[in-house]
């Protein structure tokens, strides 16, 4: 597994996502760090969460609309364990994860959710 991969090593632009922003990943849910059309970061809510399987399928939803993409193929990129509670022990995963091969349809399901997601203005679908 790589190294966490820095904004200048993607070859795909990614946006930092709005509240809300949310992957279901093996029946585990997280919250969406960032996204775009080559990968995902994801925060993993479940502390008891042991290990991210390699290769997963990943669907994209958002809790203010009916938006979503669903079964993603990705690969896990990297991995990083966090802790940012006051309980002792509170350790989650965040991980970074590259998108496969996505049908048409997938990709203007994930183009939606960018637009949708994203906080910041960006010249993303010029």
């Amino acid at each position: 597994m790589a190294d966490v991969l820095t904004p200048e090593m993607r070859k795909q632009q990614r946006f930092k996502a709005k509240e809300g922003a949310l992957a279901l990943a093996d029946e585990n849910m997280a919250k969406i760090i960032d996204i775009g059309r080559g990968g995902v970061s994801l925060l993993f809510f479940d502390n008891s969460l042991q290990k991210i399987p390699e290769r997963l399928f990943l669907d994209l939803l958002s809790i203010e609309s009916e938006m979503k993409a669903d079964q993603l193929p990705g690969q896990l990129t990297w991995e990083q364990e966090v802790s940012f509670s006051p309980v002792a022990g509170m350790v989650y995963k965040k991980v970074g994860i590259q998108f496969g091969n996505l049908s048409l349809q997938q990709t203007d399901q994930l183009d939606a959710l960018i637009l949708h997601y994203s906080d910041e203005l960006s010249d993303y679908m010029r």
